[in-house]
This record gives C-alpha cells, sequence and structure tokens, in this order.
C-alpha cells in the first residue's frame, strides 16, 4: 500500500452526490497511472486490483446517541461518501453506512458499502473493525476486515476479502484497502 508520503500533491475532485456543498481532497491520481498497465480502449484491471487500493471519504451526516446514560458510551451512526482510487488507478465513488458502539471514542465499527464506477459497475461490500483516539490529537485510527458481497457489470460475480487500515478527523478518513478478489 501507499504511504501518505507517496501523496505529496493534492486535487480537489467534488463529490457526485455533493452533500453540504464541500469537497473532498483526494491524492493526484499520476502516482496510481505510472503503475496503469493500459492498452487501446482502457485500463487493464486484473480482480486483485478491485482488492487495492485507497479509500479517501468524509461524513455527509452522524449522529451521536448516549447510551443508557452511560458517561463517555454512544452509538454513533455515520453516513460517509467519498472515492476509492484502486491500485490500477481507477476511481470508483463510495458511499458507506456505518454504526459505531464506542466507549471514550475507543470500540467497534460495523457498516455497508457500495462503489460505483462512471460506467454504472459495482461493487456492494460489508466491513467490520475497530477505532481508537490517538492521543493528544482530535484524530482517530482505525483498522478491520472487509468483504466484497456482489458486483455488477465489469465486477459482475466478485467476491473478495482483506484488510483496511487508516485515520481520520471527525469528518473526514483515507484507508488502505488490502486483499485479495476472485469471481464466482
Amino acid at each position: 500500500a501507499l504511504s501518505s508520503a507517496e501523496l505529496p500533491e493534492i486535487q480537489e475532485f467534488p463529490l457526485l452526490t455533493k452533500p453540504i456543498g464541500t469537497k473532498l481532497h483526494l491524492a493526484r491520481l499520476n502516482i496510481w497511472q505510472k503503475q496503469c498497465r493500459s492498452q487501446p480502449g482502457g485500463v487493464i484491471m486484473n480482480l486483485d486490483d478491485f482488492a487495492n487500493g485507497k479509500m479517501l471519504g468524509q461524513a455527509v451526516r452522524q449522529e451521536s446517541i448516549v447510551v443508557n446514560r452511560v458517561k463517555g458510551q454512544t452509538v454513533e451512526l455515520l453516513h460517509a461518501t467519498g472515492q476509492v482510487v484502486f491500485r490500477n488507478g481507477e476511481v470508483w465513488t463510495e458511499s458507506q453506512m456505518e454504526v459505531d458502539n464506542l466507549r471514550k471514542g475507543a470500540g467497534t465499527m460495523e457498516g455497508q458499502n457500495i462503489m460505483v464506477h462512471p460506467d454504472g459497475s459495482t461493487i456492494i461490500g460489508s466491513y467490520k473493525g475497530r477505532m481508537r483516539p490517538i492521543a493528544k490529537s482530535n484524530r482517530f485510527s482505525f483498522s478491520g476486515d472487509w468483504m466484497h458481497v456482489s458486483g455488477t457489470g465489469r465486477a459482475k460475480g466478485i467476491k473478495g476479502s482483506g484488510k483496511f487500515k487508516g485515520s481520520g478527523t471527525a469528518d473526514k478518513f483515507v484507508a488502505d484497502l488490502m486483499g485479495k478478489a476472485a469471481k464466482r
């Protein structure tokens, strides 16, 4: 996976859903494009390209519910959207719904997501993991397991799984995706 140090230049891309009038900052694609394998008519993707990349996202809506008046215990409901840059350079739009069960900012996360390519292909997935606050900052880190459940178009019949690891602030996050994919 590429590290943040390998992503020095930033370019803005508007999100397709344009949540609350903001834009997502996405690392310039020329780093990945140098790694692309292209052919006339488009980019060649092997199945593992669908399982490795970088996800950048931002919260569209977030709600926090205090659990039984227990100090520091909350259930967080999150709707986020962003973009996934697969290792061959393709950019897919991503939307996710997540539930976090936290005690003083640390705990479990679980959600579902859908990734959509401009050609209409989709990948639907789920994920589970853990998050924790980073000491003396307003940031948090997270890691866990993801799974591709189904797909359409070029991703029809896809299945796959792997790991994710990332960090973020209250409303933005970045994660590395590493795994394997196959067709049913």
